[in-house]
């Protein structure tokens, strides 16, 4: 494809154009852009200007005045022979513009180097729209979702709960979590994936399992005195150590 135009053919006697200079005094010198903006058009589309229903709207908008306004320059420049409509038929609501200089300042593509001026100006088999098209982006191939970006089932919560690793966790106090996380307004744009609950899960440290050193400190009535249980603690450390009996076993 080619690498679009980003300039075009302006004659140098712009400024000793009479007739230009009575079109900007008529309606001011936002007109030149008028003029250069359908310039633009017919650059784009070889010379063919199609004016699709709205086409003052869209015109008016880059240029900065009025629908009605530049409505108004199209017929003036029409009436001095810049503009000609392809299509003079009262009964055909298709209007096509083109300029007749238009040929002169510009070679066709196809011939360059060797070509001389038609007679006639030629006729594109589709007429484009009013205003240039943009460039079509090259559509990028979605890559397929990774399985930690899946939808958070019930399936895979379950085969979680039956991991070894996450034994220690109490699945329904850190979905209570994540929820109320989530819902904060600085956090809308997250999503619960499988990707962020394991990075939530995999943040919450097992309990402290002690086999040798620290045995339980709970006191316990061995039926005349008070005592420590001596049992292995599972949470806490040192005076506060506790076995899962005594609530070793934290909620996490």
């Amino acid at each position: 494809m080619p690498v679009p135009k980003r300039y075009f053919h302006v004659s140098q006697e712009l400024n000793h154009d009479p007739e230009l200079w009575a079109f900007t005094d008529r309606f001011g010198d936002r007109a030149l852009r008028t003029w250069l903006q359908i310039l633009v058009f017919l650059d784009r589309s070889e010379n063919q200007w199609r004016l699709v229903p709205g086409w003052e709207k869209n015109l008016g908008r880059m240029v900065r005045q009025q629908p009605k306004t530049v409505s108004s320059q199209v017929e003036e420049l029409q009436k001095n022979g810049w503009l000609t409509n392809l299509n003079p038929e009262k009964n055909d609501s298709v209007v096509i513009l083109t300029s007749p200089n238009w040929w002169k300042y510009n070679k066709r593509r196809e011939h360059k180097g060797s070509y001389t001026a038609p007679s006639i100006i030629p006729s594109l088999p589709t007429p484009i729209l009013s205003h240039p098209s943009p460039i079509p982006t090259p559509k990028i191939e979605e890559k397929q979702s990774m399985p930690l970006r899946a939808t958070v089932d019930d399936v895979w919560i379950e085969e979680l709960k039956r991991n070894p690793a996450y034994q220690h966790i109490n699945f329904s106090v850190q979905f209570g979590k994540m929820d109320a996380w989530l819902a904060l307004p600085a956090n809308r744009h997250r999503q619960k994936t499988r990707r962020f609950v394991l990075n939530w899960l995999n943040k919450i440290e097992s309990p402290l399992r002690v086999s040798t050193g620290i045995p339980c400190q709970a006191r316990v009535n061995d039926g005349r005195f008070l005592k420590p249980c001596g049992k292995p603690s599972t949470a806490g450390t040192h005076t506060n150590a506790r076995c899962d009996q005594h609530g070793g076993t934290h909620d996490y």
